[in-house]
């Protein structure tokens, strides 16, 4: 998304629009108010307190909160109760405190982007075995030289990353994949690659699953991990298996990346607000609906829109 400062003339309301408070050109639309920079932390907690009560004073029940992980949005998410500090026991909080407890979602597409540069840059320690960026490209590397691809999407764009391809969702998710986990498992059995590339394949595979469940669309499906949350899916149970699972991860970086708790607070939100709208008697949950784009894409129906200048905000 690219955004740039414009004035304009409102006829119906006889009046400039694109002029922040200052009267200089407004470079960010956040709802309808009007931003000459991004929006600092405080201005956040403010607006996003002020869009809540406004829609839920017209009759609306605001179910969630999604951002992606800009710094500006988790401070804000921070100073509104939520953590991305995991307890010993490997929870966070995951609701924000705005007259009531509120779930957060990071944006899914965004966590698993992250998960992916991280993982480019450090190997990761997955229930005690060692997960590295090295066997995907010595997969990729094998497989682009058979005249029958495994993984035929996958590219060198998709493996050196050149500038700005971190920023597409698909060179992550068509990176774990099931195609690339099943090529990667077929060549360690044939002795094409190191039996050790089997963590990374199991790992691979698994965040497929966990983001075909986080990015539900239709109950008719092809791909059953990617239909909606049901009453009695193990959908559902995996989304818990995933929680354990995330809790075993170990970053090679000196710090733990946001994205790893901004995953388990996203399942733990999207669990709730799926047991809530369950005993409102709704009985299908279509995950996609819970990220940013689709946010965006909708927002001219009854969704409030809050733009931010590199991250955004929904409610």
């Amino acid at each position: 998304m690219a955004i740039r400062p414009h004035v304009d003339y409102n006829v119906r309301l006889d009046a400039i629009e694109g002029l922040a408070s200052s009267g200089k050109p407004a470079k960010q639309a956040i709802g309808f108010f009007l931003s000459e920079t991004a929006m600092t932390s405080s201005t956040i907690v403010q607006r996003l307190g002020e869009a809540i009560q406004l829609l839920e004073g017209i009759g609306l029940e605001v179910k969630c909160v999604v951002c992606d992980q800009g710094s500006t949005n988790v401070r804000a998410m921070k100073d509104l109760g939520a953590s991305l500090m995991l307890r010993e026991d490997g929870s966070l909080s995951h609701c924000l405190s705005l007259g009531r407890c509120i779930p957060l979602i990071f944006d899914v597409p965004h966590l698993i982007k992250s998960v992916r540069n991280n993982l480019k840059k450090h190997p990761i320690q997955v229930e005690g075995q060692e997960v590295t960026w090295r066997h995907i490209e010595d997969f990729f590397l094998e497989d682009r030289k058979s005249p029958i691809r495994m993984a035929p999407k996958l590219t060198e764009k998709h493996i050196s990353l050149p500038p700005f391809s971190n920023m597409t969702v698909k060179l992550a998710t068509q990176v774990f994949s099931h195609s690339v986990a099943a090529g990667m498992k077929t060549m360690v059995i044939n002795g094409t690659l190191q039996e050790e590339a089997l963590h990374t394949a199991n790992f691979v595979e698994k965040l497929d699953r966990l983001f075909d469940v986080l990015n539900s669309r239709s109950i008719k499906d092809q791909k059953y991990w990617r239909r909606p949350l049901t009453g009695n899916s193990s959908r559902m149970d995996y989304l818990q298996t995933c929680l354990g699972w995330l809790k075993t991860w170990k970053f090679g970086s000196s710090r733990t990346p946001p994205c790893h708790a901004g995953l388990i607070a996203s399942i733990q939100s999207v669990s709730k607000i799926h047991q809530e709208l369950q005993s409102e008697g709704v009985t299908v949950l279509c995950t996609s609906k819970l990220n940013q784009d689709c946010l965006e894409a909708e927002h001219s129906s009854f969704l409030l829109r809050s733009d931010l200048r590199c991250s955004s905000c929904r409610v």
